[in-house]
């Protein structure tokens, strides 16, 4: 076979390897969201510019398959992330509200694998009910025994060394409220500070609140008399 019939048939022949190699002419990116609750969160593809925006279905714990609108190509190279914030063009960030979505495996190159699919995970927020305890009066005086309860956790009780109380784990739009149960000794009495965003109780022995997005700090103060 001469040179000049060879020229048409080598593209061909190459093509037709490729072809065998990758499996396919088009990958699509499948899109697994799972445990969206309040709002949408926004992915973006960082080599195509492609956006896709994921609504709540309404179903606590439901999961959604969706496709990105992108299409890959054998070798195409693909980075799903969440659309971050910003500032200088107002765009706000791609996580829900009440809400931090994580991704699993989130980038590679079409082909490699023969399925592309990128989890989203979603949690509900959950900060945490805290403060400083502070000693005021005599010097030297500790908090040991004062005891703090939230419902059904455990209880935060202080030892001499104790500077600080914490509740971990509130979740968003759930009630909190540490309540002291017990003080240090006759001669040092505690209460919470008043602090704007929570209810205080009788002898601020006591704040109630419904958690939000951030960690809720009150601080105990502990007057010890001689």
């Amino acid at each position: 076979m001469t040179l000049r019939l060879l020229r048409p048939i080598l593209p061909l022949a190459l093509a037709l390897g490729l072809s065998a190699c990758g499996g396919s002419d088009s990958y699509p990116v499948n899109v697994t969201v799972d445990g969206l609750l309040y709002d949408r969160v926004v992915l973006t593809d960082t080599k195509s510019g492609k956006t896709l925006t994921v609504t709540p279905v309404g179903t606590v714990g439901a999961t959604q398959k969706l496709i990105f609108p992108v299409t890959l190509s054998y070798g195409d190279e693909y980075n799903i992330i969440i659309k971050e914030a910003d500032a200088a063009t107002s765009t706000p960030s791609g996580q829900p509200a009440h809400q931090s979505c994580v991704l699993g495996r989130n980038a590679d190159t079409a082909g490699r694998l023969s399925d592309i699919t990128v989890v989203v995970s979603c949690s509900v927020l959950a900060p945490t009910v805290d403060g400083d305890i502070v000693m005021t009066g005599v010097a030297g005086a500790v908090p040991t025994g004062l005891t703090i309860v939230n419902g059904s956790r455990p209880a935060f009780v202080a030892l001499a060394t104790s500077t600080s109380y914490s509740f971990t784990s509130v979740t968003y739009n759930t009630t909190f409220s540490p309540t002291i149960t017990a003080q240090p000794s006759a001669k040092t009495q505690c209460a919470f500070e008043p602090t704007t965003g929570v209810t205080m109780g009788p002898g601020n022995l006591s704040y109630t609140g419904t958690m939000g997005d951030v960690e809720v700090k009150v601080k105990v103060i502990c007057n010890t008399v001689p």
